[in-house]
């Protein structure tokens, strides 16, 4: 029989990948990888480059969060992808409804920067032929 816990991740998990499936963001590939061998290679795999760690705690402190981004980064490498990224449920918080929407969502500052480089990059890129008026 499933913990208690356990079934709590298994749902916020399969709630962040119907969120991302939603008619909102239907380009968006998201799916929960099979756990194959020793290494953990995340809760959610987004986007191609992103590996979601999806924690549903009542209570989380600093060092916490840190331990999540961490752990995110750590199964981004597992998986073979970039970026690693810590998506917590926000529970019992001023104005949050619980929808998955408001869940708080932490990565490291080079993570970030890595991020947004390409994204930079990339718009840059796609100005540049825009530019050329093929």
């Amino acid at each position: 029989m499933m913990s208690l816990n356990k079934a709590r991740g298994t749902k916020w998990e399969t709630a962040v990948v119907n969120y991302f499936r939603s008619t909102l963001h239907t380009t968006i590939k998201a799916y929960r990888p099979a756990q194959v061998g020793f290494q953990d290679v995340g809760d959610i795999h987004l986007a191609e480059d992103f590996v979601l760690q999806c924690k549903d705690w009542e209570k989380w402190s600093k060092a916490d969060l840190w331990k999540f981004t961490d752990a995110a980064n750590l199964q981004a490498i597992h998986a073979g992808k970039p970026w690693g990224v810590a998506v917590v449920k926000r529970r019992k918080a001023p104005g949050s409804t619980g929808s998955v929407e408001t869940a708080t969502v932490a990565m490291d500052l080079g993570t970030f920067a890595e991020i947004v480089t390409d994204l930079t990059e990339g718009r840059e890129a796609l100005q540049r032929l825009e530019d050329l008026d093929l």
